[in-house]
């Protein structure tokens, strides 16, 4: 398991400490922000950090200047296998647990904790949110934290959605005859 070395910065008046992924301390961040009504999506829960097989899972957490819990997020720590002792850190599904006020002084947070610990090779932000503007406000925030964009490897150009809410019937009558005919068969 790979622990953080960096624990606490302070940036634009928020304090940003990064916690090991699973912690007590990663449990008492997330029931803060999801009392405060922050969607926290399963891969950057400590239950996900617990029973996933990595390196390690770090989580960067975003306080207020009075200590109250803003947002954050995980970042999966793997080891590199060309560079042995050198870690790849990868945040899955970015986004949603990192409402939009602290999104730059998180990720500025976290540029410069790269750029001060030689360990780490990599790190890939998977930015997903399903709000066009969220997207572009997150982009904005990685670009002006030193981000650039990879070429797509991973990821797809569209999400499939679908309300839940409606019975099966609901559902068919959206699809096209042809659709519907497939899936009955």
């Amino acid at each position: 398991m790979v622990e953080p070395r960096q624990s606490r910065v302070g940036q634009d008046g928020y304090q940003i400490e990064l916690l090991k992924g699973g912690s007590r301390e990663h449990e008492t961040a997330e029931r803060d922000l999801l009392a405060r009504g922050v969607r926290v999506p399963l891969p950057h829960r400590a239950v996900w950090a617990r029973f996933r097989p990595a390196a390690g899972f770090w989580f960067l957490q975003v306080r207020d200047a009075q200590g109250e819990s803003l947002g954050g997020f995980m970042l999966e720590v793997a080891r590199s296998r060309a560079l042995p002792g050198q870690l790849i850190l990868v945040s899955d599904r970015f986004g949603d647990s990192l409402p939009q006020e602290v999104a730059a002084p998180a990720l500025h947070a976290l540029s410069a904790l790269v750029r001060r610990d030689a360990r780490i090779l990599r790190v890939d932000m998977e930015v997903f949110a399903a709000d066009a503007g969220r997207r572009e406000h997150l982009g904005a925030a990685l670009a002006a934290a030193g981000f650039t964009p990879a070429p797509l490897q991973r990821s797809y150009a569209r999400t499939l959605t679908a309300d839940l809410r409606l019975s099966d019937e609901a559902h068919l009558a959206e699809l096209s005859g042809n659709t519907r005919r497939h899936v009955r068969a």
